[in-house]
Formats: structure tokens, sequence, C-alpha cells
């Protein structure tokens, strides 16, 4: 880790200049290696925040028994919180999409442990 620290601030003014060798090897390594930990860290921040929306979306939602009521009781025009989520509750329910394929499909998903689907796939 200290040598690609070195070599970066070493040939930073030459890395345009550079046209192979193992210089520039070790710094386009270095780089997509620092960019996919970036959009790892990224993704997984996106998870968290879906995740609490997710939660927030089981309390206020639209009953399904009243026309324009939250299951909260109150109508969806004076639910503050229903009209806070709004915005995100497609984005949310596309996300939980995607990782309910995931479940599905056996790889890495970012539901919820109480998740219904992670529930039943544990069954």
């Amino acid at each position: 880790r200290a040598q690609v620290d070195d070599l970066t601030s070493i040939v930073s003014g030459e890395f345009g200049r550079t046209t192979s060798g193992p210089v520039r090897s070790l710094l386009e390594n270095d780089i997509v290696k620092r960019a996919e930990k970036k959009s790892a860290l990224e993704q997984r921040r996106n998870d968290r925040s879906m995740v609490a929306i997710w939660r927030v979306n089981l309390l206020h939602r639209e009953d399904d028994r009243g026309a324009l009521t939250c299951i909260c009781g109150l109508s969806l025009a004076r639910c503050e919180v229903w009209k806070a989520i709004e915005p995100v509750r497609q984005p949310m329910l596309d996300w939980e999409t995607k990782n309910i394929a995931l479940l599905r499909q056996g790889q890495r998903h970012a539901l919820p442990d109480d998740h219904p689907e992670v529930v039943a796939a544990r069954k």
C-alpha cells in the first residue's frame, strides 16, 4: 500500500505521458480497486436507507380497506409521514423487487431479516 502511494505521488505528473509499463498498470489497478470499494460502500449506504424507508412504509401506506386512507388511520392528505415518503416510495419498491429477485436466485441481497420473503425463504 505504501509503495502504491509513493509511486502515485512520484509519477502523478508523468502518468499522462506513460503509455505502458508496470507503474501505469499498478496505478490503474489501484484506481479501479478504489472506485470499486467506493461503489460498494455507496451501495451499502443506499441499501440501509431503503431498508429504513421500507420499514416506515410498513407503518404508513395506503390502506386497502379505505380509499385515500393511510393504515395509521389518517387520511392520506393529513398523514405527514405518508406524504414524506411518497416521493421515494416507487424507488423503494423497485429496490425491494430487485432484492427479492436476488434472494430467489440465491445471491447476496439487502433485504432485512424480517422481510416476508426472507422469512419465507428460511422455511
